[in-house]
């Protein structure tokens, strides 16, 4: 059998299994989506709640830190929002155009077209979660010192209705370095991977390479800028590592789908796998001239 009547086959299979199962990627997508305005939401009030309880201890002077005791203080705005922006909106690109659309997948992959969109925003989710609970718990002298209230000065009127993060006292851990790191997992996994890249080690080493590198003079300005503390920053690189490794064990691709019971539901999704597993198996097979009939695996 040629080539193309057995991709033609293929997906045609393909395509009727999947009209069976269960649309529990979409379900996930919208569900994520929401948890991560929560979490955000959450986030927010957690800070408002910081700062009425901060009271007048904004006078009290800065925690020494290594960085800040060398290197003076210098601001920039623009340095601030940009590299973010930038990664924003190659992730945002990259989760309308290869995965709603599904350009990047065949046919038969329909459920990584969520993958990438879930995985991050559901590691987003956690972070925001644990940078909630600190900003909380704890207050800490603003790295400014004394002189915050001249750099932020504002009033919370409602902890539930006022929504900025911009306050006098420092916010264990740095959102801004945590949100990078994680715009940069997500680039470096999912976006690198993409055929174009991966096909030529020096454009993806090179990429690779400015990535990081971007990621470690961001998360060096933030320090110097005097918006977080040196550990706000290691905190937020050891976290964001530490929840995406963490997120393996539910991936997708595992069969122990601790968080996400649809997945298993009926062993459909198993078996779908497996069943895909196969199909790849047997198209190696066919280039090989070792299969004698795609209906004998179809």
């Amino acid at each position: 059998m040629r080539r193309s009547e057995f991709d033609r086959a293929v997906q045609g299979a393909i395509d009727r299994k999947l009209a069976r199962l269960p649309p529990w990627w979409v379900s996930r997508a919208v569900l994520v989506f929401f948890l991560q305005f929560i979490s955000i939401y959450i986030n927010t009030i957690a800070s408002n709640v910081a700062v009425v309880r901060w009271g007048n201890l904004h006078n009290l002077t800065a925690v020494p830190d290594v960085i800040h005791d060398t290197i003076p203080r210098y601001s920039n705005h623009y340095l601030n929002e940009f590299p973010q922006l930038v990664l924003f909106l190659a992730v945002l690109t990259y989760f309308v155009v290869y995965d709603i659309y599904g350009l990047a997948y065949p046919a038969g992959g329909q459920y990584l077209r969520w993958e990438s969109w879930c995985r991050y925003l559901e590691t987003r989710v956690c972070m925001d979660l644990m940078r909630a609970s600190t900003v909380w718990l704890t207050n800490i002298p603003d790295p400014n010192g004394r002189g915050c209230m001249d750099v932020e000065t504002f009033e919370i009127e409602n902890v539930l209705t006022t929504f900025t993060f911009r306050r006098c006292g420092d916010n264990i851990f740095s959102g801004h370095a945590s949100n990078l790191i994680s715009l940069c997992i997500i680039v470096q996994a999912y976006i690198f991977k993409l055929p174009w890249i991966s096909r030529s080690p020096t454009l993806f080493y090179a990429l690779s390479f400015s990535l990081w590198t971007l990621a470690v003079g961001e998360c060096f300005y933030i320090v110097v800028a005097r918006l977080h503390y040196t550990v706000d920053v290691v905190l937020a690189l050891f976290l964001c590592v530490s929840v995406w490794l963490a997120y393996i064990p539910t991936h997708w691709g595992n069969k122990e789908k601790f968080f996400t019971y649809w997945h298993w539901k009926d062993g459909r999704y198993r078996r779908y796998r497996e069943w895909e597993e196969d199909a790849v198996h047997m198209h190696k097979k066919m280039h090989e001239g070792e299969a004698d009939s795609i209906a004998d695996r179809l």
